[in-house]
């Protein structure tokens, strides 16, 4: 079989955010959000933000800062370093958690209201068919599974000194407390997700990926569908009853697969 060069692939994307089983049964809305661009080169760029529980506009925190995000970096994408470039990078990610700070700072003098009113994580992927990198604030996780099957969390959840306690993009020192990883390699399937998955996901301790979680991920990762059907597809399986009765917390996943442009 031939392979496609890295200029011809393209990425495959499935994504759905949903309020969680216990936040169902209080009526409340969905906090979560996420964001993603396919960009021409083989480049994506994806963004999955968690609003805190306990801010009373955390929806509108979350998806200020996932568009936002995702937007800027799609814009950024002539400043993309080559692989192997892990400083560039780590300054390129940092600039965009400043710039999503700062639009969601403006969207709550839009609204009157503090910052801390809409809490949020985030967290910011760049891949290609070379290369990944990542930055997250906060709890949630991003797996990567290369072409060879193995699996590797590029970032997982991050807590503060008491077991409930999380960071949030305006928390004090959230950038030096930010995770960066930058990878070099051929990925096949990624994952974003908020801490509702995490569980699921991620075996304890040590936060490792959840082998037996991820499998039927991929394979549905890999179908060319339809992106509603697609999106509509992991929606139905986040909200099933199965999920549910396990998670009260809201849902987000994003799944990637790199694919040839003609696929």
């Amino acid at each position: 079989m031939t392979m496609s060069a890295p200029e011809q692939q393209t990425w495959l994307v499935k994504a759905a955010s949903v309020a969680g089983g216990g936040h169902r049964r209080a009526g409340r809305a969905c906090q979560d959000a996420h964001c993603w661009r396919r960009l021409p080169g083989g480049w994506l760029v994806a963004a999955v933000a968690d609003g805190a529980g306990s801010a009373r506009l955390a929806e509108r925190g979350a998806v200020a800062a996932a568009r936002f995000a995702a937007q800027w970096l799609a814009e950024q994408a002539h400043r993309f370093p080559p692989p192997g470039q892990e400083t560039r990078w780590r300054a390129l990610l940092l600039e965009a958690l400043e710039n999503a700070r700062l639009a969601v700072e403006a969207e709550a003098a839009e609204l009157a209201a503090s910052i801390s009113d809409l809490a949020t994580t985030l967290a910011l992927l760049v891949a290609s068919p070379r290369q990944l990198a990542a930055i997250q604030i906060g709890d949630g996780a991003i797996v990567n599974s290369d072409a060879e099957g193995r699996l590797l969390a590029l970032t997982v959840p991050r807590r503060g000194e008491y077991c409930n306690e999380t960071f949030f993009l305006h928390s004090a020192g959230a950038l030096e407390r930010a995770q960066i990883r930058v990878w070099t390699g051929a990925p096949d399937c990624l994952a974003m997700m908020t801490d509702g998955v995490q569980a699921l996901a991620l075996n304890q301790p040590g936060s490792l990926p959840h082998g037996p979680f991820f499998e039927p991920l991929w394979h549905f990762a890999r179908q060319p569908l339809p992106a509603a059907e697609g999106d509509a597809r992991l929606r139905a399986f986040l909200e099933s009853d199965r999920l549910a009765a396990r998670v009260d917390d809201d849902l987000t996943l994003l799944l990637a697969s790199l694919n040839p442009a003609a696929a």
